[in-house]
């Protein structure tokens, strides 16, 4: 009777001894999961080439990121548009549902899911870029992106898309008038439309993709985009004027999925947030830059490049006053309101 209960006892004691060592190894590993923080993939998408400041600026954001982590957050760029067939409707969509991570986007593109972003648009609202960037980057910025969350993305900052020039292929553009009869691409935005009234000529709202063989086939005059986007699409091929009148800015709003976003840890949360801001300085800086050497680049591949006078600009701006009373339906008095308060 002895031996079998001294058996039963050990019996008991290797089962204990065997049931702790399991207890023991499921905590090591969750402990492991815990302290040891996941690997993070980030799929970052836009639509230009990768000579353009914005691929530039997403190449320095990957770097930090992977410094910073010490290699566990990977950033995968994909330029041109590449898994959106270069429409940039369905990278926001994409960002939405959670096949993308991250996209930089227009502003422009972003009033078609949130009107409110156009505003940053208004004609002639900021007098230079830093006016823009202390805007974007302050309080009326911050709100603009917070509505972003009720559409399934969080807006992680601001950088660049530049000042929106003119080309068409007809004659130099100098005052209002030189617009009448014109036919000019304009973003599907009614704020375009009722700006292109004012001025005379006949806007015409086209989707991006469409607008290099519209204007080969004379379809429409002309169209207006930053520098940076001119040079890219080679519009210059098949447009001989330009005119630098800096009459509209487009802010690239930065943005993850929200679901990606809120599963983050802090720490990983951190180092995006410091890597947008750091890579965006960066990439600022190079669309500021890009907008003097392509003056340059542009008038020795044969455009006839004008650049306006602040009187010029004037004639203009007087011109188009009356667009942000009309848009008030769309973006709030409230809102432009502070905006201009800001811009000064």
């Amino acid at each position: 009777m002895k031996r079998l209960s001294f058996k039963m006892i050990i019996v008991s004691l290797v089962a204990s001894l065997t049931l702790a060592g399991c207890g023991s190894q499921g905590s090591q590993s969750t402990a492991g999961t815990t302290n040891e923080k996941a690997k993070i993939e980030i799929k970052a998408s836009h639509n230009d080439p990768e000579s353009s400041p914005r691929h530039k600026g997403l190449q320095e954001f990957a770097k930090i990121v992977d410094e910073k982590s010490e290699g566990r957050i990977k950033v995968t760029i994909y330029p041109n548009g590449q898994l959106s067939n270069g429409n940039n409707q369905t990278m926001i969509e994409q960002l939405q549902t959670g096949t993308l991570q991250m996209a930089t986007v227009s502003n422009l593109v972003f009033a078609s899911f949130e009107k409110k972003f156009g505003a940053l648009s208004l004609p002639f609202l900021f007098s230079d870029r830093q006016k823009a960037y202390d805007v974007v980057d302050g309080e009326v910025g911050k709100e603009l992106l917070d509505t972003l969350q009720a559409k399934g993305i969080h807006g992680a900052g601001y950088w660049e898309g530049g000042f929106r020039q003119i080309t068409n292929s007809k004659k130099a553009i100098t005052a209002p008038e030189d617009l009448q009869g014109l036919k000019i691409r304009v973003p599907e935005i009614k704020m375009y439309l009722s700006l292109y009234k004012l001025l005379g000529a006949t806007a015409t709202p086209m989707a991006f993709g469409e607008v290099f063989s519209a204007l080969e086939q004379k379809v429409i005059d002309g169209q207006e985009n930053p520098l940076v986007t001119i040079d890219a699409s080679k519009f210059q091929e098949i447009q001989k004027h330009v005119t630098v009148w800096d009459y509209s800015w487009d802010a690239l709003i930065v943005g993850f999925n929200k679901k990606f976003w809120d599963e983050l840890d802090s720490e990983s949360r951190q180092i995006i947030e410091d890597a947008v801001k750091e890579a965006g300085t960066l990439e600022r800086g190079l669309v500021a830059q890009g907008d003097i050497d392509l003056i340059d680049k542009l008038t020795k591949e044969g455009m006839t490049v004008t650049q306006l006078t602040p009187e010029q600009k004037q004639a203009f701006r007087d011109k188009v006053s009356d667009v942000y009373k009309e848009v008030e339906s769309e973006y709030t008095k409230e809102l432009i309101d502070k905006l201009v308060e800001a811009a000064k």
